[in-house]
């Protein structure tokens, strides 16, 4: 309500237009409309809605008599039950808005704690399986550093290794991820590779390999000449490894 009507707000019944109606004796808002165009004075609220005290209604000059006191006060009383009854009604609907404020929250809270604690198991699990992957395999150049190749030639060989059947190639599985969507958040595939540096071969065939030719080059060393014989017992296990490799490399090659 505006300033000029706050001084008689405390000691006068504030009433709506069809109550002021009523308390004057006028047959609809319209009378109170033109009184207002007469002088009459209201005061609105932030909503919209007129107001009018008692104590002005009293005072204005209606060209009809007023009702009697008894009839007024019916009017006011009827009136300050329905302030009243708005009131617990306002207090009730805050309560409803303020209850529904609190779950929508705590949903929200949910909804955090719960993609929280999907993204700690989608990172535990990425990492279980990155140790389990790296455990069970090797990359190119490691396979080739441990059959005792060259770290410059050490790829380029495996992979001839592979196409030749004696070694498989192993790509990186997919890396687990959260992804967010209006259904909410769920473990998807990404499509970056669960590990870098690929691809990959089985260790368990790498030395598997390895052990396969230090078997074959020691078969050999009985029937070697003795000059021979002396020369391998010299080399280191991984120059004889790579000797063999190369060896048979070089006989798989398709003839010209």
């Amino acid at each position: 309500m505006n300033d000029k009507s706050e001084k008689s707000k405390t000691k006068s019944v504030w009433l709506t237009r069809s109550e002021a109606a009523r308390y004057v004796g006028e047959n609809g808002e319209s009378a109170i409309r033109a009184a207002e165009d007469r002088g009459l004075e209201s005061a609105s609220d932030s909503t919209g809605q007129v107001w009018l005290a008692t104590e002005v209604l009293d005072a204005f000059k209606w060209r009809s008599k007023l009702p009697s006191a008894a009839k007024r006060g019916a009017v006011v009383r009827q009136a300050q039950r329905a302030r009243e009854h708005e009131a617990r009604e306002r207090q009730r609907q805050d309560a409803t808005e303020d209850a529904l404020h609190a779950a929508e929250w705590q949903a929200q809270q949910r909804e955090f704690e719960a993609e929280d604690a999907l993204r700690a198991r989608v990172r535990q699990k990425a990492r279980t399986l990155r140790e389990a992957f790296e455990r069970d395999h090797m990359d190119e150049r490691t396979a080739g550093l441990a059959l005792g190749f060259e770290s410059h030639e050490a790829r380029y060989r495996v992979r001839d290794l592979v196409r030749r059947g004696l070694l498989r190639r192993i790509e990186s599985p997919p890396q687990p991820r959260v992804e967010i969507s209006f259904d909410g958040a769920r473990e998807v595939e990404s499509t970056w590779p669960l590990c870098s540096g690929g691809p990959f071969t089985l260790r368990e065939e790498v030395v598997s390999l390895r052990h396969e030719l230090v078997e074959l080059a020691s078969s050999q060393l009985s029937s070697a000449p003795p000059n021979v014989r002396v020369a391998i017992q010299q080399a280191s296990t991984a120059d004889i490894v790579v000797q063999l490799l190369r060896a048979l490399l070089e006989a798989s090659r398709p003839r010209q």
